[in-house]
């Protein structure tokens, strides 16, 4: 076994474990590495500070993933109205919102979330239309990639 500096108290016998001196592993392993002092709980903080990013990034690009083409089912309406005019007989009250101002939304069937349509061209002539629409949804909104009456 090699000798130890006197100041030295941990050492590393490879890339993922730390030993302390009279450790089984220390002493089967000729090859150690001597880690001395505050470099040591430093070493230690870094791994584990590698591991939260490297989990974090899995997540992040996960998330990622999911933020794929989602088909939502619902009634076609406007930002004024919301989910009191969702439903057939609106159509006439919805082109009168758009003018002033109003964003077209869809309505979920499900849990009534009210979703912004941010391209209100592909849902032209389906105003107060029960619709499953396919597109991306972010936050908020959705992006209508297609379009199918139900």
């Amino acid at each position: 076994m090699r000798r130890l500096p006197p100041a030295c108290d941990i050492v590393r016998v490879n890339s993922l474990f730390l030993a302390r001196p009279g450790d089984p592993t220390f002493i089967e392993h000729g090859w150690c590495e001597t880690i001395c002092g505050v470099s040591a709980e430093f070493e230690v903080l870094m791994k584990k500070l590698r591991f939260i990013f490297l989990a974090l990034a899995l997540a992040a690009m996960s998330a990622l993933a999911f933020a794929a083409d989602s088909t939502i089912n619902g009634t076609i309406s406007d930002s004024m109205c919301g989910a009191k005019g969702a439903n057939a007989s609106h159509a006439g009250c919805m082109a009168k919102c758009m003018s002033r101002g109003a964003k077209a939304v869809i309505v979920t069937d499900g849990d009534q979330k009210v979703l912004v349509i941010d391209n209100p061209d592909a849902i032209k002539g389906h105003e107060g239309h029960h619709v499953a629409i396919t597109g991306k949804v972010t936050g908020d909104s959705i992006h209508v990639d297609s379009m199918k009456m139900m």
